[in-house]
């Protein structure tokens, strides 16, 4: 999805470049004169594309709306594929990972909130109940008599992995972004969801564990 750097436009640079920027330090921590430099042009330009930082940063966030809106229409066109990812974090992780910075950035964005935030994240709920339902008709998934709760609660639940990123890496070794560490997650996963954590009674034998599994 993304352009060679040659191939973007001066605008597409300085927004891709404040993109990076807001990611690391945060929209207060970032000057249009920090973007202009980090897109090696010139801060009048900046104003000239965007008006002001406010107006940089509703680019950035269309751009970052944008994006996950073609991940979300991949996701409807995988429902029903058993090698389609499994979360919303893994199907970030593996959509946008050509995208530098957008998956700090969506993660910053999505824990300081704001109006773009909002809608980002309806937009991922909409989705994620859609996909449910549509799960549902297939016979897949079992219905609930509160399907938009569900929803937000697996929504919430995916989004961990990319919202908590830093802090599993530290703790488990590893991302769970990664290639190897999303098939760890992934797999834990699909266990918790389709065998639950709970015995079905209190001091009943937990079941056998395969060879191996730990």
């Amino acid at each position: 999805m993304r352009a060679a750097p040659e191939d973007l436009t001066a605008s597409a640079r300085i927004r891709d470049a404040a993109m990076g920027l807001f990611a690391e330090r945060g929209y207060d921590g970032v000057s249009i004169r920090d973007a202009a430099a980090a897109a090696d042009v010139s801060a009048s330009l900046v104003v000239h594309h965007f008006g002001s930082k406010a107006g940089l940063r509703a680019a950035v966030d269309s751009r970052a709306v944008a994006l996950v809106t073609e991940v979300l229409v991949q996701a409807f066109t995988a429902i029903g594929d058993e090698n389609a990812p499994a979360s919303t974090g893994q199907l970030f992780a593996t959509s946008l990972r050509g995208e530098g910075p957008v998956l700090a950035y969506l993660r910053r964005m999505l824990i300081e909130g704001g109006e773009a935030a909002g809608e980002l994240f309806t937009r991922l709920l909409d989705g994620t109940e859609a996909e449910l339902e549509g799960m549902v008709v297939q016979g897949v998934v079992r219905p609930s008599p509160y399907p938009r709760w569900r929803a937000a609660f697996l929504l919430a639940n995916d989004l961990s992995a990319l919202l908590l990123g830093d802090l599993l890496t530290a703790t488990l070794g590893e991302s769970p972004l990664s290639e190897d560490g999303m098939a760890r997650w992934t797999e834990v996963l699909m266990q918790t969801y389709r065998e639950g954590v709970f015995l079905a009674s209190p001091g009943s034998a937990p079941p056998a564990m395969d060879e191996g599994e730990s």
